[in-house]
C-alpha cells in the first residue's frame, strides 16, 4: 500500500488556503492601513507638542491679540534645526519609495490665541494623513 495524498485530498487543502487567504488579506490590509493613519496622525500631535514647546520658549514672538490674522507662522525646519525634532519626521501614509515620504521642511504651522490659550494648527494637516 503507497503512503502519500491523492489529488482530490491536495486540491481540497488548496481550496480550503485560498478560501482562507480571501477573507484574511482584506482585513489585515486594513488593519495595516488604519494603523498607518493612526501612527501618523500621532506624528502631527507629536509635531503640534514639538510646536508649543518651541512656542514655551520664544513666549514673546507669541501673538498678543486673539484672532487668525495675527498669528505665528513656523516651519517644520525650524523645529528641527532648533532641536525641537530629532529629525526628518517620515509619513507613514505615503509610499516609502516616495519623494513625499517624508513630511516638508517646509510645512508651516500656525500659532494663533483664542482668547486665553493658544491653537497650534499644521497647514493641509486634513490632506496629510489621507
Amino acid at each position: 500500500m503507497k503512503k502519500g495524498f491523492t489529488l482530490a485530498e491536495l486540491l481540497g487543502v488548496i481550496v480550503v488556503l485560498a478560501l482562507i487567504s480571501l477573507v484574511t488579506v482584506p482585513a489585515v490590509s486594513d488593519v495595516l492601513k488604519n494603523n498607518k493613519k493612526k501612527l501618523c496622525e500621532t506624528q502631527l500631535q507629536n509635531i503640534k507638542l514639538a510646536a508649543q514647546n518651541y512656542g514655551a520658549d520664544h513666549f514673546y514672538d507669541l501673538p498678543v491679540e486673539s484672532g487668525s490674522e495675527n498669528g505665528l507662522t513656523i516651519y517644520l525646519r525650524d523645529l528641527t534645526s532648533n532641536g525641537y525634532i530629532d529629525k526628518e519626521i517620515r509619513n507613514p501614509v505615503r509610499k516609502s519609495d516616495d519623494i513625499d515620504a517624508y513630511f516638508a521642511e517646509d510645512e508651516e504651522i500656525t500659532i494663533t490665541k483664542d482668547g486665553n490659550k493658544f491653537i497650534y494648527k499644521i497647514q493641509n494637516e486634513e490632506d496629510l494623513c489621507n
